[in-house]
């Protein structure tokens, strides 16, 4: 009786394997699946790649700015600094520089743009890969803000006659929209009682834009003889940009 059942269960077991493929033992891998990626596919190695770090200090000279800091890379160097104005790069240097104990320090002036109105200025560093992915991004060190001033005119000069004014300047600009050009002075008046009182009075002229630079004049009449004014001049540019004003002051004769 037990060796029959024993035959039973083995002729049971051989039934079973005969109705699995002979490839079973080598199952048929997943990774062409669509996406999502199957899980065979892993994790993606973790990149050592380091971004590099540093300083910026700027200082404006007027008409150049200078940046000085230092820049490093654990992954090595030197290290290439860039300077953009506006979004376009107009300088750099090599962060080699004696800082402290590294060499890792640099120092470089680009001229600011002739345009009057504000700049942006950045420096940035490169980064310096070390082979592996992804790769580090280069870093912003700083930016700054630069406001480049509109020249003005200078050399004014006021001439009077009995009733007439004359004005003559230098203009020093090639960008500018126009000029304003003003005058101010006291005035005697006379009440209904003859009493006398000094009122201050002002007279302004927006004057059109001189091709180039070089010398301006305007001419007014019809003012208050014997009478001190102060005039001022001074350019102005779309956008509201205005240059420092020119003085002077001049007495109409009797």
């Amino acid at each position: 009786m037990r060796r029959q059942i024993q035959a039973v269960l083995a002729t049971a077991v051989l039934s079973a394997a005969a109705l699995v493929p002979a490839s079973a033992a080598h199952a048929a891998s997943r990774c062409n699946d669509p996406v999502p990626p199957p899980s065979c596919v892993g994790e993606p190695p973790e990149s050592t790649d380091d971004s590099p770090v540093g300083t910026v200090t700027f200082t404006n000279l007027g008409t150049a700015v200078r940046a000085t800091g230092w820049a490093l890379d654990p992954d090595g160097g030197p290290l290439q600094v860039r300077v953009a104005i506006d979004g376009t790069i107009v300088g750099g240097t090599t962060a080699n520089l004696p800082n402290g104990t590294k060499n890792n320090g640099y120092d470089v002036t680009v001229a600011l743009p002739t345009m009057p109105g504000g700049h942006h200025v950045v420096v940035s560093v490169a980064n310096w890969p070390d082979g592996t992915t992804p790769v580090a991004l280069n870093r912003v060190l700083g930016f700054t803000d630069v406001n480049v001033a509109l020249p003005g005119p200078t050399d004014l000069q006021l001439s009077a006659g009995v009733h007439s004014l004359w004005f003559n300047w230098t203009d020093n600009a090639t960008t500018e929209t126009g000029f304003y050009l003003s005058i101010s002075w006291d005035q005697t008046v006379w009440n209904d009682k003859g009493q006398p009182s000094r009122v201050q009075r002002s007279n302004t002229w927006f004057l059109p834009a001189n091709p180039g630079t070089g010398p301006m004049s305007h001419f007014v009449e019809g003012f208050p003889e014997n009478t001190y004014y102060l005039a001022s001049v001074y350019a102005v540019q779309d956008g509201g940009i205005r240059s420092r004003a020119a003085t002077g002051n001049v007495r109409t004769t009797e």
